[in-house]
């Protein structure tokens, strides 16, 4: 029943609906008083266990990828209030982690930094590695206040509106309790934040497109979009559900213009707020050099050429508006990395710049925890059920939002990292929450079994598949890189490895880390340089050059971008790896890294 429809002018919020779907009360719980009062323990124990997790990710994983270069963006923006460094995102994740370091009385940066020293900034503030690594766990904290809770927040409404409070926090541990999600909820990245906009929309779109409360939730649903705009361009993507859940509310088409113009206008205030904060001192002469940088292919987006032709055109609209010119420069440039396929694309054994459609798909499998694998194939028939029973406003909005994303990941050459499919993975594991939350007694176990299994990777999170527990014989084990195995995410794990060893003293082959991260967390390393000799002693190998030395020499030129470079790369890493590897082998330490003992 619409607002309209009500005589009574009440309405139902998201989160508060009575399933549909044919359950018993005593099947779906739909509040928490309905629930047993061991229930009550076991949830409230591992609602605090998800907490308890995320402080342990948080304090335990090194800074990873490309975190330390949203730190420093957000950090210049908020000292300077000039967005000058990687454009490569919107602004308001990084100026949210960097407002700790920001307050503090100690700068990351001394000065302010154009494009093109972004790099060298990296290595400069690995120099002060303890205010460094403050900085990166205190930005953690702030995306976790502002971004994970609510997240998990939004996962628990979503859950329950289709299938109770169980439903609800089955779903919540699913996100706060999987092994795979864990590690990546707080990094200093922006697909959390992404995920929460994919989330929210779906809530409040389901909401708009019933009717219920239309202006309202028309609004709620623009400032959900906002956040998802002003922090990752894949949030372009949400604007087909919102137009869905406009044009189903059973509403006047005068009005549903009129609700499209609120929810995209709130959208469009929350972005223009967070450049707008980020550009508030904008100095026109430093902000032209920054464009004429990531133009010439100068900046950290990798586009070569292909800006030189809308240079122009480029330079004309910022002289109108830094802030869209900011934005545009950073979508662009986003599409062409993704039409020339400059990151490379790994999957068992093989490399390519195009990728392969099937690899999401593929490591979602291999990724998502085993228990919830096993239930979801077991309860498969009650899965499609439960979907089919859903009303049709809210499987149209949800099928959109989740097929348009899905859509476009199998078809880009972005294939690193399983941290790309937090936006749909609450989604695509909802019906499955909906049907445990039913099962009592599973809704209490599988839970407890995320929990268990979380605790015994702990750090290793974003190293493991789900057949960790083979062992060496688990086949899944290197199956993937970049971001699914190896970020830069373990140099604590291996500074405590070394020390359990009494190693003090180490050469380490990381390529594409610098000699500075490498001091930042481990005493007496040295970087292995190709082309030198390695000398004696203890040898770190990275799992990257064990997957990608092998890859990049078995590919053809048609299937890897500027094949030569990175083929004459490899075979000056494949020589000091021969001779690194006629040494002892100790095995993996820390996850991904080979030790060896050179006589």
């Amino acid at each position: 029943m619409s607002a309209a429809d009500d005589p009574n002018g009440t309405t139902t919020p998201p989160g508060e609906r009575q399933p549909s779907t044919g359950a018993s009360p005593s099947e779906t719980a739909t509040s928490w008083r309905a629930l047993s009062a061991l229930e009550q323990r076991v949830w409230i124990a591992l609602l605090v266990t998800i907490l308890v997790v995320q402080a342990l990710a948080i304090q335990r994983q090194s800074a990873t990828g490309d975190g330390t270069l949203h730190l420093i963006a957000g950090h210049q923006a908020m000292r300077w209030g000039e967005n000058l460094v990687n454009w490569e995102h919107p602004p308001l994740v990084k100026l949210i982690q960097a407002l700790p370091v920001s307050l503090g009385s100690t700068p990351l940066l001394e000065r302010k930094i154009l494009p093109e020293e972004s790099l060298g900034a990296i290595r400069a503030v690995h120099a002060d590695s303890e205010h460094l690594l403050w900085a990166v766990r205190a930005g953690r904290w702030m995306l976790v206040i502002t971004l994970v809770v609510p997240l998990l927040g939004c996962c628990f409404l979503l859950g329950r509106y289709f299938g109770g409070v169980r439903g609800g926090l089955v779903l919540t541990s699913f996100v706060g309790l999987g092994f795979s999600v864990v590690a990546n909820l707080p990094i200093l990245q922006t697909d959390t934040a992404a995920a929460l906009a994919y989330v929210a929309v779906v809530l409040l779109g389901s909401a708009l497109a019933r009717g219920e409360q239309a202006w309202r939730w028309s609004v709620l649903l623009g400032l959900a979009w906002g956040v998802g705009l002003a922090s990752k361009y894949s949030a372009v993507l949400l604007a087909p559900s919102v137009l869905v859940a406009v044009l189903l509310a059973p509403r006047t088409w005068l009005v549903r213009l009129g609700l499209l113009s609120a929810a995209c206008g709130t959208a469009l205030v929350i972005v223009a707020g967070s450049y707008g904060l980020a550009n508030r001192h904008y100095d026109p002469e430093t902000g032209q050099q920054a464009l004429a940088q990531y133009v010439e292919g100068r900046a950290t987006l990798v586009v070569g050429e292909s800006f030189l032709p809308m240079r122009e055109t480029f330079e004309r609209l910022e002289q109108m508006s830094p802030s869209v010119t900011q934005w545009l420069v950073g979508f662009w440039g986003i599409r062409i990395q993704n039409r020339d396929g400059i990151y490379p694309s790994f999957a068992f054994g093989s490399m390519r710049s195009a990728g392969w459609w099937w690899y999401f798909p593929v490591l979602f499998l291999v990724k998502i925890p085993i228990a919830i694998l096993v239930v979801g194939l077991w309860r498969c028939a009650d899965c499609v059920r439960v979907v089919t029973s859903w009303s049709r406003p809210d499987l149209v909005v949800l099928g959109t939002t989740v097929l348009i994303y899905l859509g476009f990941a199998v078809a880009s050459s972005y294939n690193i990292g399983y941290r790309h499919l937090l936006p749909v993975l609450p989604l695509l594991l909802l019906p499955l929450a909906v049907v445990v939350g039913r099962l009592p007694r599973i809704a209490l176990v599988l839970p407890i079994v995320l929990a268990l299994e979380t605790a015994l990777l702990t750090p290793r999170w974003m190293s493991a598949t789900n057949t960790w527990w083979l062992g060496g014989a688990n086949p899944t084990r290197f199956a993937f890189s970049a971001g699914n195995l190896e970020y830069s995410q373990n140099y604590l794990a291996l500074a405590r490895a070394l020390e359990r060893r009494g190693i003090e003293q180490v050469g380490v082959l990381h390529p594409g880390v610098g000699e500075e991260i490498v001091d930042a967390y481990l005493d007496g390393a040295r970087m292995l340089v190709p082309g030198q000799d390695p000398g004696s002693g203890w040898m770190l190998v990275n799992v990257i050059v064990e997957q990608y030395v092998p890859a990049i020499l078995a590919a053809t030129p048609q299937e890897l971008s500027n094949y030569d470079a990175r083929r004459s790369q490899a075979l000056a890493l494949e020589e000091i790896w021969n001779r690194i590897r006629q040494g002892e082998d100790h095995g993996y330490v820390a996850s991904t890294y080979r030790l060896y003992r050179l006589p």
